[in-house]
């Protein structure tokens, strides 16, 4: 019987050798366009997402100091002659900065109330006395609560520092704007607030969050 024999097969050389040189460049240079493509992308992404952060937590910053504030004015002695615009004044600035107002810290700060509230000590010390401990917010940039220094811009410059902002529109009575204002990324000092807000015009404050419109 005579003896059989298959085709010969020709051993794939290129699937021993591999990638070439040229198509590994091409898949380093590939990957590299998507990384500049993608990070940065990812990167503003997630900045945007803490920007929207810090205006809910504006927003719930500014529903709980107008409780502290109606909570003052109920409390009142007769013959008190302050207004919810008074309480309101009395958080004016940074929410760290405690020394100065009344969002945070242990120690109530009467500022513009000794002209019409004869008695302070039964005045709630502070916005953050009247929230569970648990619920204090903090700064998603920094990790910090609010009320606590590191979001005083006299003390050190974050994205995410809150401030409340007041501009006044003449009148009789005059009315009282008032708004959150706040760092953003990138942002050098306290006085670069992030897309376009201030300090120094209705316009400007507008691009911030609204806590209150009140009549001094």
């Amino acid at each position: 019987m005579p003896h059989m024999t298959g085709k010969n097969v020709r051993p794939n050389i290129r699937a021993k050798q591999g990638f070439s040189l040229i198509e590994l460049m091409l898949v380093v240079v590939i990957i590299g366009v998507m990384v500049a493509v993608v990070l940065p992308r990812a990167w503003r992404a997630r900045q945007d997402t803490k920007v929207n952060l810090v205006r809910q937590t504006a927003s719930e910053l500014g529903s709980w100091g107008m409780t502290w504030a109606q909570r003052n004015l109920e409390s009142q002695n007769e013959g008190d002659s302050c207004n919810l615009d008074d309480y309101v004044f009395t958080l004016l600035g940074w929410t760290g900065q405690s020394a100065s107002n009344n969002w945070g810290g242990s120690t109530y700060n009467p500022a513009q109330l000794t002209t019409c509230r004869s008695v302070s000590g039964n005045v709630t010390n502070t916005v953050a006395a009247i929230m569970p401990p648990d619920n204090q917010p903090r700064n998603p940039f920094n990790g910090v609560s609010y009320f606590n220094a590191p979001n005083d811009a006299a003390v050190s410059i974050s994205p995410g520092q809150l401030q409340l902002a007041r501009v006044v529109e003449a009148g009789t009575p005059n009315i009282n704007q008032y708004y959150f204002v706040f760092l953003g990324p990138g942002s050098t000092t306290a006085t670069d607030f992030y897309a376009g807000q201030g300090t120094a015009t209705l316009a400007e404050l507008r691009n911030g969050v609204f806590m209150a419109r009140l009549a001094d």
